[in-house]
């Protein structure tokens, strides 16, 4: 028989079963790596501790800059932190966390608290072109009814008011009327005869034709000056006062025979029938149109042109 040698323990010869082989041990535990830019072994530096700023110029140490004023080194506006000073009020905190906060975001309003939406606290309009609705329905700070409206032609020009009209006639008139009486003193002066009475007394007497020759001169003169000037929109008196006389539907010169004729309807109202041609004169204060009833006889507008 053989001999079997004996082997010792741990003899990589021997045979050891798996469940009795022992696990490497962990490796060796070294010193932390070193900081960087710092030799190994060398802790690293602590973490920097804040610094108070200078004071501002000419203020103790801890005392806050004034307001207006920064501390050296800091940017404008900025308070460095300190104890609080009488005089300062202290920095406002932030609120709790899941509270709304009261500090301002903004500069205040200068005209106070804001009012109703599109105004402000001394009425200024906070959104441009916007007026803030009155009561019943009124702008605002307007208690009455809105302004009447000034009526318009076909074309959008506004007509004009009784007192242009008025005061163009009465420039027409003396246009018209002061050389017609100069020349009518003229002819009955040159015409007139004297004569001497039983007593010594002087009459005058003048010739009835010249007179007759010279107020139709007169009245032709005037009926072509209406006629020419309205017809072609303005006389003397109109153009001064800024109206013009204009067709209803066209918005054109109504013409010569048209002004004629409109005239001529003027005249007979007041020389032949002196109440009617008076309620025709003022017939544009209470009309829609403004117009008079010579103006709905030819179908014209007395309109504003300035």
């Amino acid at each position: 028989m053989t001999e079997e040698t004996p082997t010792a323990p741990g003899d990589p010869a021997s045979p050891t079963p798996d469940d009795e082989r022992v696990p490497p041990p962990p490796p060796a535990y070294g010193p932390p790596p070193a900081a960087p830019g710092y030799p190994p072994g060398y802790p690293p530096p602590p973490p920097p501790t804040y610094v108070p700023p200078p004071p501002a110029p000419g203020y103790p140490p801890g005392y806050p800059a004034p307001p207006g004023q920064s501390a050296p080194g800091y940017p404008p506006s900025y308070r460095p932190p300190g104890p609080s000073n009488p005089g300062y009020p202290p920095a406002p905190q932030p609120p709790p966390y899941g509270q709304e906060s009261t500090i301002p975001s903004g500069p205040a309003n200068p005209y106070g608290p804001p009012g109703p939406w599109g105004q402000t606290a001394y009425g200024y309009n906070a959104t441009p072109g916007y007026i803030q609705p009155g009561p019943y329905g009124y702008p605002n700070g307007y208690q009455g009814a809105y302004p009447r409206q000034k009526p318009v032609d076909a074309f959008g020009r506004p007509l004009a008011d009784w007192w242009p009209r008025a005061g163009a006639l009465l420039i027409d008139v003396l246009v018209v009327g002061v050389p017609g009486a100069i020349i009518a003193a003229i002819v009955a002066a040159a015409t007139s005869t004297t004569i001497v009475g039983p007593t010594g007394a002087l009459t005058s007497t003048s010739s009835g034709w010249a007179n007759t020759i010279v107020g139709a001169f007169i009245l032709a003169i005037q009926f072509l000056y209406f006629a020419i000037l309205d017809g072609q929109s303005q006389t003397l008196g109109k153009r001064a006062v800024g109206i013009a006389v204009r067709d209803q539907a066209s918005g054109q010169a109504i013409g010569f025979g048209r002004a004629l004729g409109r005239w001529l309807i003027y005249s007979v109202l007041w020389y032949l029938l002196v109440i009617p041609g008076l309620l025709n004169t003022l017939s544009p204060l209470w009309d829609q149109r403004r117009q008079a009833w010579h103006d709905h006889a030819v179908g014209s507008v007395v309109v504003s042109v300035r």
